[in-house]
C-alpha cells in the first residue's frame, strides 16, 4: 500500500492506495473495479464531469458527516475547524471530494483508494492545479 501525507493550511490528510476486493473474505484485486474508477480520474474534480451528480450533492454531504460528527462527541458546528482533533478514515475516497473539505474543517483525513491514478488527481487537486474546488 502506497501513501502520501499533504498538511494544508486548515487540516492534514493522508491517501492510501489498496487494492478492491471482488471476495471479502480473500484480499484478491478487482481490476475491473480499479480501471473503471482510474478512468475516472482525469476528470474526477471537473464539476460538469461524470462526477458531477457526486458534485451537486457534496456540500450536502460535507454538512452532514460535520453535523454528525459533532454531535456525537458533544461540541457545536460553528466555527472554521469544529473537526479539529478529530482522525476520520473515508474508504473509497476517489479523489478526496469529501476528505479535502473534512480536512478543511479541522479533522485529520486518511482516505484509502484502490487506483494509483486516482491519487495522482487526488495530489493534483490538494495542490490546486485542477482549477475546481469545494
Amino acid at each position: 500500500m502506497r501513501t502520501h501525507r499533504e498538511r494544508g493550511e486548515k487540516g492534514a490528510y493522508t491517501y492510501a492506495m489498496a487494492p478492491m476486493v471482488r471476495n471479502a473474505s480473500r484480499a484478491e484485486p478487482d481490476a475491473s473495479e480499479i480501471g473503471k474508477f482510474s478512468a475516472l480520474a482525469p476528470r474526477w474534480w471537473d464539476p460538469s464531469g461524470p462526477m458531477a451528480p457526486l458534485h451537486a450533492i457534496n456540500a450536502a454531504r460535507v454538512h452532514y458527516v460535520r453535523d454528525r460528527l459533532c454531535a456525537h462527541v458533544g461540541r457545536p458546528v460553528e466555527g472554521r475547524t469544529p473537526l479539529r482533533g478529530l482522525r476520520i478514515l473515508d474508504i473509497g475516497c476517489g479523489a478526496g471530494l469529501l476528505a479535502e473539505p473534512l480536512a478543511r474543517l479541522g479533522a485529520t483525513v486518511t482516505g484509502v483508494m484502490s487506483s494509483t491514478t486516482n491519487s495522482s488527481s487526488f495530489a493534483e487537486d490538494s495542490h490546486g492545479r485542477n482549477g475546481s474546488r469545494q
